[in-house]
């Protein structure tokens, strides 16, 4: 087997341009090394865009799961998870993401609000106070 050091040289020469985020060495379930990327200068929340495994006896790339192999429709879903966490918008993403965790909270505050407001006792005791003025 590759040691460590050649599998992230292959990978940095498969990859220029990305830093190497993970490194996952061969596991009894998984007979291949696993090198994560994530560009270079990104916000530390992103964790890893892209993965490519690695063939640990040749260090040829034996599947390829970067954004630019991977298809419209994988990229897509591959992205669900940096745009749900806001992460894909920087810190501004993140803030969005967090003042919307209080969305359905509002909600329920200005719908029990409004339930209360409406009440059918509320509204016979408000048409009883008006006839008694009028």
């Amino acid at each position: 087997m590759l040691p460590a050091d050649a599998i992230a040289r292959i990978a940095q020469a498969a990859k220029p341009g990305v830093a190497i985020a993970m490194f996952n060495p061969p596991t009894a379930t998984r007979n291949t090394w696993r090198v994560q990327f994530r560009p270079d200068g990104a916000d530390p929340a992103v964790r890893a865009r892209g993965a490519i495994w690695l063939d640990p006896w040749s260090g040829a790339v034996v599947h390829d799961r970067t954004p630019l192999a991977m298809s419209m429709g994988d990229r897509y879903l591959a992205e669900q998870l940096w745009i749900h966490n806001g992460a894909a918008l920087g810190l501004a993403g993140r803030l969005l993401v967090f003042a919307a965790g209080f969305a359905p909270l509002a909600l329920f505050v200005s719908g029990l609000i409004m339930w209360l407001k409406r009440r059918p006792g509320r509204m016979r005791v408000t048409a009883a106070r008006s006839n008694r003025r009028g």
